[in-house]
C-alpha cells in the first residue's frame, strides 16, 4: 500500500541529496489524521508539534516538526490513483477482518451545488414551523399517545412568506418607478 504513496512522492525528483523528508507511512498516516480530525494543515502542523499522541501515531521522529506547507505539499501530491489504490486496501482488510462487507461504499465526498433559497428571516421562519410541526406529527404515532394538541399552520405560514416577497417586489417595482419619472425624494 506504501509503494505507490513513495512513487507520488519522489516523482522525477532526485532522492540522493538534500534534507530527508517525511515517510510514505507518515504522510498516509497524516492524510488520514487530518480527514479524521477535520483539520486544516495549520492546525495539523500545531497539534503535530504539541501532541505527543498524534505524533506517537503519525509516527514522527522528536527532531521531525513538519510545516503547514510541508504538509500540504507532501498530501497534495498523492494521486487520484494512490487514493483508490489505498481504500482497496482498507477495504480489503475490512471485509477480510470481517469489519466490513464493502459491498457499498461512499468514496467521493466532494461538495457540489445545489439549488438553496436565499436565508431570508421570512423563510428562515417556515423552515423552522415545518419542521415543528412534522416533529409534532412524528410525536403523535408513537406508543403511548402523547396527550398534546396543535394545529398546523404550515399551509397559513407559506401564504404569509409569500405575501411577504410579492410585497418587496412591490416596493422595488414602485421604487424603481419612481426613480424613472423624477418624483422621488428632491424631486418635483
Amino acid at each position: 500500500m506504501l509503494d505507490p504513496i513513495y512513487h507520488d512522492l519522489v516523482g522525477r525528483r532526485k532522492t540522493d541529496n538534500g534534507r530527508t523528508g517525511m515517510s510514505a507511512e507518515q504522510v498516509l498516516r497524516c492524510a488520514i489524521l487530518k480527514q479524521y480530525q477535520n483539520l486544516t494543515y495549520e492546525e495539523m502542523a500545531f497539534h503535530l508539534s504539541d501532541s505527543v499522541t498524534l505524533r506517537t501515531f503519525t509516527r514522527l521522529e522528536r527532531r521531525q516538526r513538519p510545516s503547514a506547507s510541508t504538509l500540504q505539499e507532501n498530501i497534495k501530491s498523492l494521486s487520484e490513483q494512490t487514493w483508490e489504490a489505498v481504500n482497496k486496501a482498507i477495504i480489503t482488510h475490512a471485509a477480510k477482518v470481517g469489519v466490513e462487507k464493502g459491498r457499498t461504499v461512499r468514496i467521493d465526498s466532494t461538495a457540489v451545488g445545489c439549488d438553496v433559497h436565499y436565508p431570508t428571516d421570512s423563510t428562515l421562519l417556515q423552515d423552522a414551523i415545518g419542521v415543528i410541526t412534522r416533529l409534532l406529527i412524528e410525536g403523535k404515532a408513537l406508543f403511548p399517545t402523547p396527550s398534546y394538541s396543535f394545529c398546523d399552520h404550515r399551509r397559513v405560514v407559506k401564504k404569509r412568506v409569500l405575501k411577504i416577497k410579492d410585497s418587496r417586489k412591490e416596493t422595488r417595482v414602485g421604487l424603481g418607478l419612481r426613480r424613472k419619472c423624477g418624483c422621488g425624494p428632491g424631486g418635483v
